[in-house]
């Protein structure tokens, strides 16, 4: 059985689009447990301004790249939001399943992203 490292997290699932193309959570997070493969948050440069000015104005962007195991517990989905420890917020990129010897579900292999 797959028991992960005692940290938690809440899923919150997709729902239809507002008037403005957002689209909308489920209002009610579902906790779930969690453990890391890999998690790198990086800063790259990039451009201000859609023209390549003389002046070379440039803005740092955060990028959120991230792999988890999640027990089975939940379904994440694609497009489903995921907050980690109440304060990291990502959205659900690709879901893998993970079965054990016998074919079964065992776990959740996630992709997360920037949200």
């Amino acid at each position: 059985m797959f028991i992960p490292l005692r940290k938690t997290g809440q899923l919150f699932t997709t729902g239809k689009k507002n008037v403005y193309g957002d689209r909308e959570y489920s209002k009610e997070a579902t906790p779930f447990g969690w453990a890391p493969i890999y998690m790198r948050d990086n800063l790259t440069d990039s451009s201000v301004r859609a023209d390549s000015s003389a002046s070379r104005g440039r803005a740092e962007e955060t990028l959120i790249d991230y792999r988890l195991i999640i027990e089975k517990t939940v379904t994440p989905q694609k497009g489903d939001k995921i907050v980690l420890d109440g304060n990291k917020s990502m959205i659900v990129l690709r879901v893998h399943e993970r079965m054990d010897m016998r074919g079964l579900l065992h776990h959740w292999e996630v992709d997360c992203g920037s949200a």
